[in-house]
């Protein structure tokens, strides 16, 4: 007995050590979370992954009577990614973060890194992607997240069957960044009474705790820092250090390595830093608001009665859309559209459905559940990463800096990400 308490003791001392050491070694570069946040992980601090060599672009059709809008055309069938083993091997599905798509950077490097772990990979985009929204979501409207879990298993489980016909497929896991870390949650828990998949691991990355909570976060980095209407006059402040690139609007070109460099050379204040990303995310508020008025009609952007075709001009309607806060929008679009279809819950109500404590007790009991965050996370309100260990314990990874989604190319972080399926 006594041999087996000194065992444990051995061990656990040794985990400390482990940990300890991880810790002093961690050396991601940028400890300002709005810098880590717009920035990412710039070269020599990146992890070095090869290329997927087995990957296809695909698409799929949800609901074939689903009459599109003219003005989506181009969506009318949803795609992803799917990167794929030579022989027998799990697969994992990633949900992309809000308004990003199956191909966006983050979804690249994590279908690698999954890919180099040995696993087959779909990508999916965001439900709150237009081309999720267009062609995959039952109600057209985004954010409720039952609805969604439900939007994303009927896409899963049509995806499983096509696939099972070309690859051999040994068990399922699941992951998520940010809302897609939410959705990823919501989607586990629908599966405990589905049971197609049955997944054997479940990872959140950098998820919100409370989604209305994150988007007010966000919403006010923009609003507290940058009047609406001088946009122009702010981007051209920003990004005035690559004039030239930013001139061709070739906003591909504003890579992690040139944000970083910018950042070195110009240190950027924090009300710009803040202001961007608040920027950013309206900008997939926007997309997301006017993709969902126009599909369902509702009449809150573009007036009920009027069918865009492909050529229509929408910078007007852009322009009315980007001034509309997420509150706005919930209390104004989303309420009650949800409202209209039966779901009268009170704003609190419907705010709480909108957040992982929902979940709680499935969280807390399910140990193929786990978290990775980091301690600066900037769509967190304090309290919310200790909220997070509480319920997932040692589930829980929490890197000390990193700001939102910035260190995820970081050697440390890919590493605890696929290791929580391999090991």
């Amino acid at each position: 007995m006594r041999t087996s308490q000194l065992m444990l003791t051995m061990i656990l001392m040794l985990s400390l050590v482990v940990t300890s050491s991880a810790a002093d070694a961690y050396d991601y570069p940028l400890r300002d979370t709005y810098a880590a946040t717009i920035v990412g992980t710039p070269d020599g601090f990146r992890d070095d992954l090869p290329e997927v060599k087995r990957v296809d672009e695909l698409e799929l059709t949800v609901f074939p009577e689903r009459e599109v809008p003219e003005i989506f055309w181009y969506d009318e069938t949803l795609r992803y990614s799917l990167a794929y083993q030579k022989g027998e091997a799990p697969l994992i599905f990633v949900i992309a973060g809000t308004g990003a798509s199956n191909r966006s950077p983050k979804m690249q490097l994590l279908q690698k890194a999954f890919y180099q772990a040995g696993y087959h990979v779909v990508s999916l985009s965001s439900p709150t992607h237009p081309n999720f929204i267009v062609s995959a979501s039952e109600s057209g409207l985004p954010g409720l997240m039952t609805e969604d879990a439900r939007d994303l298993y009927r896409v899963m489980e049509l995806i499983s069957i096509k696939l099972q016909k070309r690859l051999k497929i040994s068990s399922y896991a699941l992951t998520g960044y940010s809302l897609g870390a939410a959705n990823a949650a919501f989607v586990s828990k629908l599966d405990e009474t589905r049971q197609f998949f049955a997944f054997e691991k479940v990872l959140l990355i950098n998820p919100p705790v409370s989604l209305l909570n994150s988007v007010t976060l966000l919403d006010h980095m923009l609003v507290d820092n940058l009047d609406v209407d001088d946009v122009d006059q702010f981007l051209g402040r920003v990004f005035e250090s690559f004039s030239a690139t930013y001139q061709q609007g070739d906003f591909l070109g504003f890579n992690d390595n040139l944000l970083y460099q910018v950042y070195k050379d110009s240190q950027p204040e924090q009300k710009d830093m803040a202001a961007l990303i608040g920027f950013s995310f309206r900008i997939s508020l926007v997309n997301m608001l006017f993709t969902s008025d126009v599909l369902t009609r509702h009449g809150y952007i573009v007036p009920k009665n009027r069918t865009l075709s492909r050529s229509d001009k929408l910078a007007d309607y852009a322009k009315v859309a980007f001034r509309v806060s997420y509150e706005e929008y919930f209390d104004e679009f989303f309420r009650p559209f949800f409202a209209a279809r039966g779901i009268t819950a009170s704003r609190e109500d419907l705010a709480a459905q909108l957040s992982l404590k929902e979940l709680e007790s499935y969280l807390r009991q399910n140990k193929k559940i786990g978290v990775l965050t980091n301690a600066d996370d900037l769509i967190l309100k304090p309290g919310e990463v200790d909220y997070l260990k509480q319920v997932f314990g040692n589930r829980a990874t929490i890197f000390p800096w990193g700001g939102h989604m910035g260190n995820l190319a970081y050697p440390d972080t890919l590493k605890s990400v696929t290791g929580f399926f391999t090991n």
